[in-house]
């Protein structure tokens, strides 16, 4: 408090790491730890956006532990403060984030660590970030729409890594449901997705059985590429078979000729699932991000396969994938169909004027169990205009050759 503010200005800049560790290590009681926030407000507010910078660059999360953990010391308000550093990209952001975790700061309720490990209460959100590598795209060089459900799914196992309170993610959180999910713009081989999770809720009605209920966002840059609401359970949870999200429709015939059944041989590096604890030693199981994949295939099949896509780029349209909607993976059903050696995607299809929807199943053929279901909503696009257009006629003809539309 007696230092000149030029002097602070500098060391917040290029001594932060040292000084947060020390503020780590003073105890909470210490009196001058407690900082009037209004003035550090004030001071904040008047550094310049070049000491800002580098004050965020120096380490943020460093910055915002000591913030946080030197008055509260509360496992949860270091996370918090974590995350308001992880939110903050530009100046403005920097200083807003800043004077959140000074403000937290001057809290004195000391908090359980027991209640930040339980992964339940109000919630809980992080930030994490992943380059996309070329096995990450699909043939026109953009993020396959079922990986982002990568991204999303290893960003949620970094949150439960927090909320748990350990270093290595949460693995065994698993994607079983997305309630919606809606894709703006495509990342790019090389481009840094920034994905953040906000999770309301770690506990489930059905017992012990953990549930992440998660809203996700995708971004590259300020452009928003892809938002989800995720369901995702912590396999550790589990002793038994879990209930479906919802109750499991009936399966889609597979001698209506308005419904495409693609036969999926179930190869040992198909299933890429983690398998459920009930299931023997090195089981292979199906994972909701494949049955994902396999609606693919039965999508790109319907319009013709490879030279179905080769006519439309021709004609200068292409299919996007828009949305998906109220897709289930029932993990129980996988898990007793883990041995299948062949599983099926049925696929049935309505076109609505700009819109064609796909209802779309993976279904073990042997006993007539779905495994996994949803409505997947792809749009035309013009590559010129970049604008929609409706299906065009080559696409038509080529899905009535395959499906009754």
């Amino acid at each position: 408090g007696d230092l000149p503010g030029a002097q602070v200005t500098h060391i917040l800049a290029d001594q932060l790491p040292t000084l947060a560790m020390a503020a780590l290590a003073i105890p909470v009681e210490a009196p001058h730890v407690v900082f009037g926030t209004a003035s550090v407000d004030k001071l904040l507010g008047s550094l310049p956006s070049r000491s800002l910078a580098s004050f965020a660059k120096a380490s943020p999360a460093h910055a915002t532990v000591a913030f946080a953990a030197a008055a509260c010391a509360g496992t949860a308000a270091t996370l918090a403060a974590q995350n308001v550093a992880r939110r903050s990209s530009r100046g403005q952001a920097r200083r807003q984030g800043l004077r959140v975790c000074i403000a937290l700061s001057a809290v004195q309720e000391r908090v359980n660590e027991n209640e930040v490990g339980t992964m339940s209460g109000t919630g809980v959100e992080s930030m994490a970030e992943f380059q996309v590598f070329i096995e990450d795209t699909d043939c026109f060089i953009v993020v396959f729409y079922a990986n982002y459900f990568r991204y999303f799914q290893r960003a949620a196992a970094m949150l439960g890594g927090e909320v748990a309170g350990i270093q290595p993610p949460l693995r065994s959180l698993s994607l079983v449901g997305v309630k919606s999910a809606k894709y703006a713009a495509p990342a790019r081989l090389g481009d840094i997705v920034r994905v953040s999770t906000a999770s309301a809720s770690g506990e489930s009605d059905a017992g012990d059985t953990k549930l992440w209920h998660c809203t996700q966002q995708a971004c590259v840059g300020e452009q928003e590429c892809a938002s989800a609401e995720t369901v995702y359970i912590d396999l550790s949870s589990l002793s038994g078979p879990p209930e479906a999200l919802a109750p499991p429709p009936a399966p889609l015939g597979a001698s209506d000729p308005s419904v495409l059944v693609l036969p999926i041989a179930a190869h040992v590096d198909e299933l890429t699932g983690a398998p459920p604890a009930w299931l023997p030693p090195g089981s292979q199981c199906l994972g909701a991000i494949d049955a994902l994949r396999f609606f693919e295939r039965a999508r790109t099949t319907s319009i013709g396969g490879a030279a179905g896509l080769e006519v439309l780029r021709a004609s200068g349209v292409i299919v996007v994938v828009a949305r998906i909607e109220n897709f289930v993976f029932d993990i129980g059903a996988a898990a007793s169909s883990s041995t299948a050696p062949e599983l099926e995607s049925r696929t049935k299809v309505v076109v609505k004027g700009r819109r064609v929807v796909f209802e779309q199943q993976v279904v073990d053929p042997l006993h007539e169990r779905v495994l996994a279901w949803g409505s997947v909503t792809c749009v035309c696009v013009d590559v010129a205009s970049q604008r929609l257009v409706s299906a065009p006629p080559e696409l038509m003809a080529k899905m009535s050759q395959v499906v009754r539309i």
